[in-house]
């Protein structure tokens, strides 16, 4: 399939490799990038997104080969719940009836009976999903929850608790940062938590339920455990952490409740992170990739302390995030399927796509997000998760492994330039000379822009923005970024604005504000020649110019997802992905994408549609275009202990 695009327009398949860019070459030489896949690993289901054939990796439940009727000695694994309205991040009653999740639909929190399928409430917001419920805990007496609450009116976090009976509930502890429940204490009296401070650190806590002073277990730096939990004795606390701020991978340690003495639980050179503590007190589950693939181990725990050495439980768990323990030693988690991937297409003269979509990354890299185009159309940059982020799923969950692939048109070869770990969100964009990218991303919980070199992948930053910015643009000319951010006015409305930055004396000038009632902001893309800036807010897709005056709609359109708008290369028209009509079943698609003319809002069918189509990008000289296709669903399973699970640790 491989081809060359200097003559004839056709994508290059290419291959992967470790080095320079083609053309200008890297004074580092070839540097060896090897990144340990663990658990969470989401492998990019290869799908042409559109009419052409589908190819798709094995399913992301377990392996056939470890099925129970093909070795009876290992845990029998049950999928409970599937479909698009899963969310991963629940909790799971003591009897294993019941599960508790963030309703995606209201943001509610909401109870999903396991047997007849019934949803009730807990939580009872009517702002249209503004204020929001995230990581639901269960009381030991499966009565309760505990969970993260924004509540928007207040711009501030909440911890809260609240009955399941949907009854009222109860502030525990308010802060404008996160403070996110993990568990709670054997006796239902206290929530353990992971707290963030105005420093950016992180705090283990537990915070008492009758008001006494909150007390502070552990402070870490930025970075976060993905997993924390109580000994069924309440003696102790299990979490995991990084071992370092490069690789990712993590030990898990054992904080003593009434000493404050810290042990290494499991430490290891391989990947290792807590997914609970057995209720019978005798062992710890854990995800390792020690022997090559991710697998479930238990280490004896006696004292709070290890006791011989880790035994392998269930080997093949791929792409596992922990829900917990049920009463009966059950053990619950959350699975992540996906089909999203970087496709590219080519043009024709007139703009329109021809031939079949193809994937634009290995796919042995992982799941890409965020194609953007050089402004000389020889280069292809995107994001890749490996594994994949959880910082989608939950406030305050650490960020996965991010490396910035960069593909050539002219041969396919793809580089890899890492990110700092540090660097949470990222979202690149060319440099116009082609020399770097711009990169806005999180760290230590503040957003900034940043400059990577794409020789040697250095970072420095920029400069931190005061607003919440989601999108953004490099400028024609070099000379400054256009993005999307927001402020508060004087009567304390929150104002979404549009923002041109001059890089070099860091002045800003506001081309456009309105208030949040408005609409939210889905998109934003600059047009070739600088002069225009094209987004939308709420549904509308709005034309601004950049030197002043006022924005208009443009008629007969709607943009329905973020980065859904792109302009063609002679910016006499935009290319938006808007969503199909109807109410289209799983499986069928649900967005295409539309060109439509700038001057009178002519819109033509692109012949391109799929599930969830975001990210457009066009190569400036007009002959490809890039665009992310495909969903992430969720699934939840259960282990079934096994007899020695029972006993071995005895």
């Amino acid at each position: 399939m491989s081809a060359d695009t200097n003559g004839d327009g056709t994508w290059h398949i290419g291959r992967l490799r470790d080095g320079a860019i083609s053309g200008r070459p890297s004074p580092l030489g070839r540097a060896d990038i090897m990144f340990r896949i663990t658990v969470f690993v989401l492998f990019l289901l290869l799908v042409w997104g559109c009419e052409g054939p589908r190819q798709v990796l094995p399913h992301a439940g377990p392996n056939p080969a470890y099925a129970a009727e093909r070795a009876d000695s290992l845990p029998i694994t049950r999928r409970m719940w599937s479909g698009p309205e899963v969310q991963l991040l629940v909790s799971v009653t003591p009897d294993g009836q019941q599960i508790v999740f963030s309703d995606p639909a209201s943001s509610n929190i909401a109870v999903r009976d396991l047997t007849t399928g019934a949803v009730r409430f807990v939580t009872h917001a009517h702002d249209g999903g503004a204020s929001y419920g995230l990581v639901p805990r269960v009381s030991p007496d499966g009565k309760r929850a505990a969970f993260l609450w924004w509540d928007n009116a207040s711009r501030r976090f909440r911890l809260v608790v609240a009955p399941l009976d949907g009854s009222e509930s109860r502030v525990i502890l308010e802060s404008p940062l996160e403070i996110q429940p993990e568990d709670w204490s054997p006796d239902g009296s206290a929530i353990l938590a992971l707290r963030t401070t105005e420093e950016r650190t992180r705090q283990i806590v537990v915070v008492p339920l009758d008001g006494t002073e909150t007390k502070v277990m552990k402070t870490l730096d930025w970075r976060a455990p993905r997993r924390m939990v109580f000994s069924p004795d309440g003696k102790y606390i299990a979490y995991d952490f990084p071992v370092d701020d490069i690789s990712g991978q993590r030990d898990i340690f054992v904080l003593d409740v009434g000493a404050g003495r810290e042990t290494a639980l499991v430490r290891n050179p391989a990947d290792d992170y807590l997914l609970g503590w057995a209720p019978d007190n005798r062992y710890v589950l854990f995800m390792s990739d020690r022997t090559g693939t991710p697998g479930a181990w238990k280490v004896s725990v006696v004292d709070g302390r290890p006791k011989g050495t880790p035994r392998l439980e269930r080997p093949d768990l791929w792409r596992a995030l922990p829900v917990g323990f049920a009463r009966n030693g059950s053990f619950w988690y959350g699975v992540l399927t996906s089909n999203r991937d970087v496709l590219v297409t080519s043009l024709d003269a007139s703009g329109k796509p021809t031939g079949t979509p193809l994937s634009a990354m290995h796919r042995a890299l992982g799941s890409a997000e965020f194609p953007v185009w050089s402004r000389d159309g020889q280069y292809l940059a995107y994001v890749v998760q490996t594994p994949p982020a959880l910082d989608a799923l939950a406030v305050g969950l650490p960020s996965a492994r991010m490396v910035i692939g960069i593909r050539s048109a002219a041969t396919g070869e793809v580089r890899q330039l890492p990110l700092p770990i540090a660097l949470e969100y990222p979202r690149p964009q060319w440099a116009a000379d082609g020399s770097a990218l711009f990169i806005l991303a999180r760290e230590n919980g503040r957003l900034g822009f940043y400059r990577m070199d794409v020789q040697s992948g250095k970072t420095a930053l920029i400069f931190r923005p005061t607003g919440a910015v989601t999108e953004f643009q490099v400028n024609p000319d070099g000379r400054g970024i256009t993005y999307k951010s927001s402020r508060v006015s004087s009567s304390g409305d929150e104002i979404r604005t549009v923002v041109v930055r001059n890089l070099e004396s860091g002045v800003e000038r506001e081309l456009y504000g309105r208030p949040r009632a408005a609409g939210a902001f889905w998109s934003l893309a600059l047009s070739p020649d600088g002069a225009m800036v094209a987004f939308a807010q709420g549904k509308d897709v709005l034309l601004l110019p950049t030197d002043g005056g006022q924005a208009r709609t443009l008629p007969n359109i709607q943009a329905s997802q973020p980065g859904s708008i792109a302009w063609s290369a002679d910016g006499r028209s935009l290319y938006v992905a808007t969503s199909l009509p109807g109410d289209p079943g799983p499986g069928t698609p649900t967005h295409e994408i539309v060109r439509v003319a700038i001057s009178d809002g002519r819109t033509e069918k692109m012949g391109i549609v799929g599930d969830g189509l975001v990210r457009l990008s066009l190569d400036p000289r007009g002959r490809w275009m890039a665009y992310v296709s495909g969903r992430s669903h969720g699934e939840i399973w259960k282990m079934e202990p096994t007899s020695s699970s029972r006993t071995s640790a005895k």
